[in-house]
């Protein structure tokens, strides 16, 4: 909902927008927590580092990388050596943003929770904990919404986020091909933090903080697509126990860091490239030439009205944006709350798993009436009895040869 003002509003560059204040949140925060509880140096190495290694998925507005931010922003305060009231306000309105953008949010309330095992000021920080608790159920679907987290973990056989797991990519498990899915220094990173979890075992003040560092390492481990959340996390909340590690042999401490001067920098950077971006481009503009957004764009506006098209992954989103109600897909890709027979078919025809044949009668029994498909793309094979209809860049628009379409 938010995200659909944004665009009705200012348009595409409102969601650029949203990165620019997400990137600098996740700084802030990762710099108030690193900040407060090491040598400057350390921490920001660390932070720098972290950002650097782990900040892929903020090229992407999507609420996955914004969550983020949230994370970032609950783990700096739900960590503080001595927590105010305000703090536990803070956590309240975090968790209630969070809950109602990311089915991740319930890691929030495993933060505060953890943090409320520290000594001191024991009052404010179980306040904290009921207040979050009682913000994430502020939500379209109440106590509901927390299972969730619960269906993706169970994955039992007959259910969507089994195939999820099984067929998408950033799901896979870290150890079964980790070059493929991750960058080395983000694995190595991964090394470093698990030895520094390992030795804060051992320190009380460290040990909340060391029990979901390991959690998310195991996270990791389990679904690739966590490594980035256990890497920018652990290297804000590891730099305490690096410090404790590596002090002595680091020179007398300057100034303190400041925990707003360089996210309110990375801020005004961001805003003084995005205003001549936002005022001078065009809407078509901000659609992403090296994913062949362009040419799915002029592929979706030659299917007819009425058509049901197949669209193969990542482009669904681009479907459903630019030819509702006009056109409707055979399933939504970035949706996994489908059916599990209805994202298995889905899935077998963008993997190409179903002979020719069977793949056009399942297509036929959905009515499905044209497809969009990278051109040398596995996906292409479930199309082979279908004509070819016209070709952009590398993406191509099929009908079945009834339809009467021209040969390929």
């Amino acid at each position: 909902v938010v995200y659909a003002g944004l665009h009705r509003g200012v348009g595409l560059a409102a969601l650029a927008l949203v990165r620019v204040v997400a990137l600098a949140v996740v700084v802030w925060a990762m710099l108030r927590r690193a900040g407060r509880d090491a040598h400057p140096v350390i921490a920001l190495g660390g932070v720098a580092f972290a950002v650097v290694a782990y900040g892929d998925r903020f090229e992407s507005p999507r609420p996955v990388g914004v969550s983020y931010a949230f994370a970032l922003a609950v783990a700096s305060l739900a960590f503080d050596v001595a927590p105010r009231p305000r703090h536990a306000v803070a956590l309240a309105g975090a968790m209630l943003v969070w809950a109602n953008a990311h089915g991740s949010f319930p890691l929030g309330l495993v933060m505060v929770a953890l943090a409320a095992l520290l000594p001191g000021a024991r009052r404010v920080r179980l306040a904290a904990l009921g207040a979050s608790l009682a913000a994430t159920l502020v939500n379209p679907y109440g106590l509901a919404m927390h299972g969730l987290v619960g269906r993706y973990v169970s994955a039992s056989s007959r259910d969507a986020t089994a195939l999820v797991h099984a067929r998408i990519l950033e799901w896979h498990p870290l150890w079964r091909d980790p070059l493929r899915v991750a960058s080395a220094p983000a694995l190595g990173g991964a090394i470093v933090l698990l030895a520094v979890w390992l030795y804060a075992l051992r320190d009380a003040r460290w040990r909340p903080r060391a029990a979901l560092g390991l959690g998310l390492l195991g996270l990791a481990l389990l679904h690739n697509r966590h490594l980035q959340l256990a890497g920018l996390v652990g290297f804000a909340l590891a730099a305490g126990p690096l410090d404790s590690l590596v002090r002595r042999f680091l020179p007398s401490e300057p100034r303190v860091l400041s925990a707003a001067r360089l996210p309110a920098l990375a801020l005004v950077a961001g805003l003084l490239a995005w205003v001549p971006v936002a005022v001078t481009r065009a809407p078509g503009d901000w659609i992403d030439a090296s994913r062949e957004d362009e040419a799915f764009d002029a592929l979706i506006a030659r299917v007819p009205d009425g058509a049901r098209v197949f669209v193969a992954l990542p482009f669904t989103g681009y479907a459903i944006w630019r030819g509702y109600p006009r056109v409707r897909v055979f399933f939504d890709t970035r949706n996994d709350c489908h059916p599990y027979d209805a994202l298995r078919e889905g899935l077998d025809l963008n993997d190409a798993l179903l002979a020719p044949e069977v793949a056009s009668v399942t297509l036929a029994r959905h009515a499905t009436s044209h497809a969009i498909v990278l051109c040398h793309s596995r996906a292409r094979r479930s199309f082979e009895g279908w004509a070819l209809v016209a070709r952009r860049g590398a993406l191509c628009l099929f009908a079945p040869t009834r339809a009467g379409a021209g040969p390929p």
